[in-house]
């Protein structure tokens, strides 16, 4: 399972990347790489990646989303953008991503090649690879005029194990995949079949049952590739046995694809799904299945995945604003009982003086704002003001500070249930602390109080 899913992310990540070679087999320099435990190989051409074209594109995608996205997007470009010029004066043009089942254990069991182009400064190429080794306390070494990338392990394994060379399925996914942005071929390991067949002789009931042939047997080898802007499509070729199995295959996929969509989070955060699965299932060829998503199908999923991801984004920021909007109140109210004899205010316009601007009591996305001359009106207006589009209720107005006998359970201020994100409220206490609480739990704080 955790091979699978470190297969599926790297097809992913290198699916953002850059621009491919054309198809064929792997280059000697990084062929010595690859054993026989090499399961996923990906090949990227970044000397042809335009950042700026792939930002253009998502804005382009999802266009709703574009204030929310211009300025991230613009972050990335730059700093892509910086990255790749250097890359590129240095004779970086192909990047090489091998996974190989010989390093499980490392994490991860990667390695990261890139040959060093006629001309290119192998020595400055390694400084701007070897940034990248941190996060998996790696090293980057120079051999065969190619910048290598690894985990400490790795480099250990290589080392002292005699490692064979790499399934020609490996070679046969890339020379069977079309070119594109990026080319990522998977092939099993020689056993892998008689493995999964002695380990797990069914399918799950998910998916349908059944033997497990239709995936040992109807998995020869995948390619995928992506397209790059301004015509963004992925394509997908798998290598069967046989037309028999291929078509098994296709539907142990189609069942799979009718499982994920029964999931109540996927029925709940993703309505189109029906669209989805539709784009996402393979078409059988005689023993090869296909899959081609055009632009415009890659366009609706994007915007289904991307929506709701960042609504949820969106929603945590303002969790996370208002909370810190009742620590600014808690500790007004507090600064005012501080002043006035450890008396409580009896209106939450009264600490506006201790909490500066007067948006701090309102809710972070509220369409209304402050009068510009609310702190210069009487006290009654300003209060009448504050009670109508205030989401935030005050307790124990008037009371004594030193009365609360337990000031970290005791809610000073709360937000109206009817203005809940999520099912969430947000509460300050007695001592200063925020917590987001379900409405269902504020009411019983509140009912013990």
């Amino acid at each position: 399972m955790k091979t699978l899913s470190l297969s599926i992310l790297l097809s992913l990540t290198a699916g953002l990347a850059p621009r491919l070679a054309s198809a064929g087999e792997i280059p000697a320099p990084v062929a010595r790489f690859a054993d026989e435990y090499t399961v996923c190989a990906a090949r990227i051409n970044l000397g042809a990646f335009v950042p700026q074209a792939w930002s253009d594109a998502i804005l382009q995608a999802v266009p709703n989303q574009r204030e929310t996205l211009t300025v991230p997007l613009g972050q990335f470009t730059q700093g892509a953008q910086g990255w790749l010029d250097g890359f590129r004066a240095a004779g970086g043009r192909e990047v090489y991503v091998l996974l190989s089942l010989s390093y499980l254990g490392m994490e991860p069991p990667i390695l990261v090649i890139a040959p060093v182009a006629a001309g290119g400064n192998a020595a400055q190429l390694q400084s701007l690879l070897t940034p990248i080794t941190g996060g998996f306390k790696g090293e980057c070494r120079i051999l065969d005029n190619c910048v290598v990338a690894a985990p400490a392990g790795v480099w250990n394994i290589r080392e002292t194990a005699s490692l064979r060379p790499a399934s020609p399925n490996l070679e046969a996914a890339l020379e069977n995949t079309s070119a594109g942005l990026v080319q990522v071929a998977f092939a099993p390991y020689p056993e892998a079949a008689r493995v999964l067949e002695e380990m797990m002789p069914r399918l799950p009931a998910v998916v349908g049952g059944g033997s497990v042939t239709a995936l040992s047997q109807g998995l020869r080898w995948a390619g995928v590739s992506l397209q790059a802007p301004p015509a963004i499509g992925l394509d997908l070729v798998v290598q069967s046995k046989d037309a028999e199995s291929a078509s098994a295959l296709r539907d142990v996929c189609t069942r799979g694809l009718n499982a994920l969509g029964a999931i109540p989070d996927v029925r709940k955060n993703l309505p189109g799904w029906p669209v989805i699965q539709a784009a996402l299932t393979p078409t059988a060829d005689g023993n090869r299945l296909h899959l081609q998503i055009n632009q415009q199908q890659l366009t609706t999923i994007a915007n289904q995945l991307l929506v709701p991801a960042l609504a949820e984004a969106r929603q945590k920021a303002t969790r996370i604003m208002v909370l810190n909007q009742l620590k600014q109140i808690a500790l007004g109210l507090i600064m005012y009982a501080n002043d006035h004899k450890e008396q409580l205010p009896e209106r939450l316009g009264q600490i506006l003086p201790y909490v500066g601007a007067p948006a701090v009591l309102l809710l972070p996305e509220s369409p209304e704002q402050p009068p510009a001359d609310l702190m210069q009106q009487d006290e009654t207006a300003r209060e009448t003001w504050i009670n109508n589009h205030t989401p935030f209720v005050l307790r124990f107005g008037g009371t004594s500070l030193k009365s609360i006998k337990d000031p970290a359970s005791t809610i000073l201020v709360h937000q109206k249930p009817e203005t809940a994100i999520d099912g969430r409220v947000g509460a300050a206490f007695a001592d200063g602390h925020a917590e987001l609480l379900s409405t269902e739990a504020l009411a019983a704080r509140l009912k013990s109080q």
